[in-house]
């Protein structure tokens, strides 16, 4: 199955509260035996003592001169001059104290897409080999480079105007017949030419772009014109289909501005049977198959996204064509349900954005599923870099999951066959 959703470049609150909740692990430290069955996002042992005490002095509890004092102790026997012991001892445990705050840093589940362009890796700032840190994956998520520099060449579209700011429209109550007449034949409220923040005439394309806005928030279906009963109905305050509707969802929807999109982030999740044999494989090595499998279907399906997406559009809207591209994604691989409420916040500059709140559970249920975030940025041949052409992703989503479901299936049923039979 596949979900999606697309982020905007809103606030950088929205693209780090996005971050920490792609980044962070459905299984927690505190419960390790639950980990270790459930695999993927167990907590890591130290590999030595002095990475053990290196761990202690970055989490604060231990100080760096008492852990010396362990190390020199366990390492005294048969020393003749402690002073070089000591400063070589010294040293090593100030790195492993560096890598357990750099640990810390890292998003332990996130992977770049590793034959990632050499050019959109340099345009973007990353590393496709290096570990993904938090800071970076919030600055791609916001539309920058992981160093949270501008994108070099990258167009950075205006946020779009509101349905409400286009036709001229009080923002705190629905539209009047007369209103609505006037906006369905692209005018505004008051029957004139739709304007600019300067004062000129907006282009054909952006108000009618706003119109189609306007008829979505009224349920009206993409690339499809209202009847005359459908007017009616959008009249009466009901949606096109004559249902009763809510004007305060219609309103938001009005009043809604648009950020430029930052990434699309595509949620693949195995088929229930995929993980519940993960879950009750009986060995190490047979758990890691299915994952793999799952794994390399992603995989799969991605490269088929790309060939279908990826290319930016020549000219104004398009009217010159298209060409392909390079195209890059983070990857983020959860292991149970994550049941998640969604909140509305405000960052400081009074922008609203959304955090999704992952629900606790005791006991969350196995159900393998990776986030792929596809950023929004295309390399050409020609060295250009744009936008993703995003226009008919709505009408791809099926195929791509039924493309990933293929793969899956090719890959994953042999061995599901073999398992479920060796546990029933």
């Amino acid at each position: 199955m596949l979900r999606y959703r697309t982020g905007a470049a809103s606030t950088p609150a929205a693209g780090q509260a996005m971050a920490r909740y792609l980044a962070s692990e459905t299984l927690k430290p505190e419960n390790p035996e639950r980990a270790q069955y459930y695999m993927g996002e167990c907590v890591p042992e130290p590999a030595s003592e002095i990475d053990r005490l290196g761990h202690a002095v970055a989490s604060g509890t231990l100080l760096h001169s008492e852990a010396l004092d362990q190390l020199i102790e366990q390492s005294v026997r048969g020393a003749e001059d402690l002073a070089p012991l000591q400063a070589g001892l010294s040293a090593q445990l100030v790195d492993a104290t560096r890598r357990a705050e750099a640990q810390g840093r890292i998003a332990g589940n996130a992977e770049i897409r590793r034959d990632t362009s050499p050019r959109l890796a340099d345009r973007l700032g990353i590393r496709p080999a290096a570990p993904l840190h938090l800071a970076e994956i919030t600055n791609l998520l916001n539309g920058l480079r992981a160093d949270a520099a501008t994108i070099e060449g990258k167009q950075v579209q205006a946020p779009m105007r509101s349905v409400v700011q286009v036709f001229g429209l009080d923002g705190e109550r629905l539209p009047t017949p007369d209103e609505i007449d006037h906006i369905l034949a692209r005018r505004t409220a008051a029957g004139e030419a739709p304007k600019g923040l300067r004062g000129a005439e907006l282009s054909a394309d952006a108000v009618e772009g706003a119109r189609r806005r306007f008829l979505t928030a009224y349920g009206m279906p993409a690339k499809q014109e209202p009847s005359p009963e459908q007017i009616d109905h959008i009249k009466a305050a009901r949606t096109v289909t004559g249902a009763m509707t809510s004007a305060g969802d219609v309103l938001a929807k009005l009043n809604a501005t648009k950020a430029p999109i930052a990434y699309v982030d595509l949620v693949w999740s195995a088929d229930k049977s995929v993980s519940v044999a993960w879950a009750l494989a009986p060995t190490e090595a047979e758990r890691a198959m299915i994952l793999t499998a799952h794994r390399d279907a992603v995989n799969a399906a991605m490269r088929y996204v790309e060939e279908r997406i990826g290319f930016i559009r020549r000219g104004k809207a398009g009217r010159a064509g298209v060409e392909a591209g390079a195209v890059t994604w983070m990857t983020f691989h959860h292991y149970t349900s994550r049941p998640t409420a969604q909140v509305d916040r405000t960052d400081a500059d009074g922008t609203g954005y959304t955090v999704n709140h992952e629900v606790p559970l005791n006991d969350p249920d196995p159900q393998l599923h990776t986030h792929v975030t596809l950023l929004n940025a295309v390399m050409t041949d020609s060295g250009r870099i744009g936008s993703l052409d995003l226009d008919n992703l709505d009408g791809l989503v099926k195929e791509f999951g039924g493309v990933y479901q293929a793969f899956a299936a090719h890959i994953n049923l042999p061995i599901i066959i073999a398992m479920m039979d060796g546990i029933c």
